[in-house]
């Protein structure tokens, strides 16, 4: 083995990996750390909910939002399938990025089945009951922007661009967070 670290090329591939090594661990380990930090506000606690919890209101909401649809249109109808298809993704989502486009995904759907029940005639109730919902839909929204995962997220985002973090964290393939904005 000493014979092998005294040629020069290995001496020298070992040490550029050492140092590679070190650059990913140096970097991963505090934004890893602080990504923790902010995941405790995507998932929640028995103290603390989380977006993921914001999120099952605004797919319970959106469920509600069908109820009404299929007193006007068909069960079948491409835009009630399409947001139940939604709100699944959204409940299956296991990372923020996973919630973030479903969550983007179901809002496309929420808002063009709404649309669509603005065209049709509906009871006093459910036109009321519809305005409500958008209410609740829109707080969700809401809630999720002002959680305190966006603030940590985007402090570690803007961490994560300065110099040298930059090239650093491009190195060791630690990528940005999301922001539910």
């Amino acid at each position: 083995m000493k014979q092998l670290l005294r040629n020069r090329a290995v001496a020298t591939a070992v040490c550029v990996i050492l140092v590679l090594l070190g650059i990913f661990m140096g970097v991963r380990g505090p934004f890893g750390d602080m990504k923790d930090d902010a995941l405790v506000y995507f998932y929640g606690t028995d103290e603390e909910i989380g977006i993921k919890q914001d999120l099952a209101d605004k797919v319970e909401t959106a469920y509600s939002l069908m109820s009404v649809a299929k007193r006007y249109i068909s069960e079948g109808d491409s835009l009630v399938t399409d947001l139940t298809d939604a709100c699944v993704k959204v409940q299956d989502a296991e990372d923020p990025l996973q919630a973030y486009e479903a969550n983007l995904e179901m809002d496309e759907c929420y808002y063009a089945l709404r649309d669509k029940l603005a065209s049709v005639k509906l009871t006093e109730k459910d036109s009321g009951y519809n305005a409500s919902l958008l209410a609740d839909y829109q707080s969700s929204d809401m809630i999720i922007s002002h959680s305190e995962y966006n603030v940590i997220a985007e402090k570690i985002n803007e961490e994560m661009s300065e110099f040298p973090a930059n090239i650093l964290t491009k190195l060791a393939f630690v990528e940005k967070m999301v922001l539910f904005r």
